[in-house]
């Protein structure tokens, strides 16, 4: 039987390797009579890879008895090129951090193998609600 969910928000996630898949705008793009061009959008996507240090994916983001999970929504599942899906186990969690954000607040989650942001609302109390069930941060 699967693990029922602690606590579980939409999200983004910033993820350094994400790369958005433009086939999905161009044709729409010429489905519409727009100029397919995909010069200015790489231009502006590479301009928040520079910013943010990755894209933001949105999703969902779960806590688990023993992971914090990550499955991306069908929107971005559609306009990005990989799974950006990911689990992080509890254990494996060092420290955790709101941070502030614009609007909505930062999670910076920093583990063994680097940190990781997840930006929600009610970003702090998921934060402590995370810390509750870590035993190393």
């Amino acid at each position: 039987m699967p693990e029922t969910a602690i606590a579980e928000k939409m999200c983004n996630v910033l993820i350094p390797a994400a790369e958005a898949d433009l086939r999905i705008y161009s044709a729409a793009a010429r489905a519409l009579g727009i100029d397919a061009d995909t010069t200015a959008i790489e231009a502006v996507l590479m301009g928040f890879r520079k910013f943010y240090g990755g894209l933001w994916v949105g999703g969902t983001v779960r806590l688990m008895p023993s992971d914090l999970t990550f499955s991306p929504n069908a929107i971005n599942r559609a306009v990005h090129t990989g799974d950006y899906s990911l689990s992080i186990s509890l254990a494996d969690i060092l420290e955790l951090a709101p941070e502030f954000g614009v609007l909505s607040g930062i999670v910076r989650i920093a583990t063994r193998s680097g940190t990781m942001r997840l930006r929600c609302f009610g970003a702090k109390a998921f934060a402590r609600r995370i810390k509750e069930r870590c035993p190393n941060a």
